[in-house]
């Protein structure tokens, strides 16, 4: 056999590094980390990687009681040390259901999405699955509505764009304004 990845921009992230954040997730390991373009220093207990266009760190700043996860992009991660330091794992910390709530990375309060695609694109669309909460319905027109409720706006306006002519946002009317600001009418779709 005999396994590729598409050619196009992907991210870029030391491999050492991530065999050592897969360490300590596993083995509840304090790590020491400098960060983006500063080289801010972070005391950080890892949770977990999110893997996607970009791909994250996971992890508690030990730092900072008011935020309980934070998001590390693993190519800002210059410097990495497994501590000698071992944290007990918060048990309420649920990745699949903040992964659950969210778009993307984007970390903020579920509301209700609805999209509407136009016929001539539906086979396409049933070819993917938007979010894990999706319900479909397809109209007696041919044009297909999904719809659920997540968090990450952000992301869904950089996603939804891209379907150009052929997609309607039916809800929340901010998520409509963004993607409706920004429609080109592409000669492909994804």
């Amino acid at each position: 056999e005999n396994f590729i990845f598409k050619p196009g921009p992907k991210p870029s992230y030391n491999k050492k590094a991530l065999s050592n954040i897969r360490f300590s997730i596993k083995a509840c390991k304090i790590i020491k980390i400098k960060y983006g373009l500063k080289l801010k220093s972070y005391l950080l207990q890892p949770y977990g990687i999110l893997y996607g266009h970009r791909h994250y760190l996971i992890a508690k700043d030990t730092n900072d009681k008011s935020t309980s996860l934070k998001y590390f992009s693993l190519p800002k991660i210059k410097d990495f040390v497994v501590t000698k330091d071992y944290f007990i794992r918060d048990e309420s910390i649920n990745l699949n259901k903040l992964r659950k709530n969210s778009f993307g990375i984007y970390d903020e309060k579920p509301f209700n999405v609805e999209i509407r695609f136009k016929k001539e694109v539906k086979e396409i669309v049933k070819e993917f699955v938007f979010h894990e909460d999706q319900t479909v319905n397809e109209h007696s027109n041919g044009d297909i509505n999904i719809k659920f409720k997540s968090g990450g706006l952000i992301e869904m306006v950089w996603y939804f764009f891209r379907w150009g002519k052929y997609i309607e946002v039916l809800k929340p009317r901010k998520l409509k304004i963004l993607v409706d600001k920004f429609k080109y009418d592409w000669t492909a779709i994804p």
